[in-house]
């Protein structure tokens, strides 16, 4: 569940420099230093049972020449629901929940069925990252672009 942060303008400038790859180290170390950010945000707000969706979550930088975004993510398949929550109306495989309801010390047939009739609550923890670190997103970028030597 990648969230992507676009810089608008960049590939009109990187155009209309001569070099592309002037700006293309300090722009990666900037997108790069902005992805940790968020990434360890979201690592702070993951709700928590084993840690295995806290521990997935990490950040990519454009592998392009000149970089355009970061993406933060995670490929642990039950994200999505937890953070966005899932609607009632479809009972999940046991097998999914069996692990979660041991560990709690509930049978997990009325857990599937709870979840079921009611469905879940959502605990976001990337899009609430981004917001709480806008500001240090646009600054890592902001250093990474300032440091550009023409």
């Amino acid at each position: 569940m990648p969230i992507n942060v676009d810089i608008s303008g960049l590939p009109e400038l990187a155009s209309r420099l001569q070099s592309p790859e002037l700006i293309a180290a300090p722009l990666r170390r900037g997108l790069d230093r902005a992805g940790y950010i968020v990434e360890s945000e979201a690592k702070i707000l993951t709700p928590v049972d084993r840690g295995r969706l806290r521990a997935s979550i990490t950040h990519e930088v454009d592998p392009a020449a000149v970089p355009l975004f970061c993406q933060i993510g995670t490929n642990v398949d039950y994200a999505r629901a937890v953070h966005d929550g899932r609607p009632p109306g479809s009972m999940p495989p046991i097998s999914a929940i069996s692990g979660w309801a041991t560990r709690h010390g509930l049978p997990a047939w009325p857990v599937a069925m709870a979840i079921r009739n009611n469905g879940t609550r959502s605990q976001p923890f990337l899009v609430p990252a981004l917001e709480r670190k806008t500001n240090d997103v646009m600054s890592a970028i902001d250093e990474g672009l300032r440091s550009i030597q023409l």
